[in-house]
């Protein structure tokens, strides 16, 4: 992800999701697993949507515009969901000077899922059909990482890697904070 840090705005661009790529542990009152993006998902999903929105945390009170507003652009190419968007909000641009931006997350509605048992244990989830209603700039770290994020501004550039390892096994429930609406059929 890389954001260029304006006056009164910011421009990101980047991914919200690298297809075919795990998350990270996802915590879910019917126990931990892991999830997958599958390819295509994403075009199916923005043919489908009739907007989508870009909140700021998943707070729908901090709403910074949506592909209807004209601020947010989003299309599936071979890696995955990229983004870009140009934000107002103050405190948005705060946090992005502050370097407290971590990357991305989005907001769904599961139509069709697989599982597959692994052999630590753990499930494996693949989303193969979605309606997505938001993607959310985060000031925490998101259940799918990318692979950098670059704040650019004031002639000055800051290149701050977010690595999957073990540690983020010992991180706190409250620390990955994950944000799916899954609808049980």
């Amino acid at each position: 992800m890389e954001i260029r840090v304006k006056k009164d705005s910011i421009l990101v661009e980047g991914y919200v999701n690298a297809v075919a790529r795990d998350s990270k542990k996802i915590h879910a009152a019917t126990g931990d697993f892991i999830e997958q993006v599958l390819p295509r998902v994403w075009s199916r999903a923005l043919r489908k949507a009739d907007d989508v929105k870009l909140l700021f945390n998943h707070e729908e009170e901090k709403e910074l515009g949506s592909i209807k507003k004209g601020n947010l652009e989003l299309y599936e190419d071979a890696i995955g969901l990229r983004v870009k968007c140009r934000i107002y909000d103050k405190e948005v641009i705060k946090e992005a000077r502050l370097n407290n931006i971590k990357g991305w997350s989005f907001g769904f509605f599961a139509k069709k899922d697989k599982w597959e048992n692994l052999k630590n244990g753990l499930k494996r989830r693949y989303l193969v059909d979605i309606d997505l209603t938001e993607v959310s700039i985060l000031t925490v770290e998101p259940a799918y990482s990318g692979c950098l994020a670059e704040i650019r501004g004031n002639n000055k550039s800051e290149i701050r890697y977010i690595f999957d390892s073990e540690l983020e096994e010992l991180m706190s429930f409250s620390e990955q904070i994950t944000y799916i609406l899954d609808l049980k059929e």
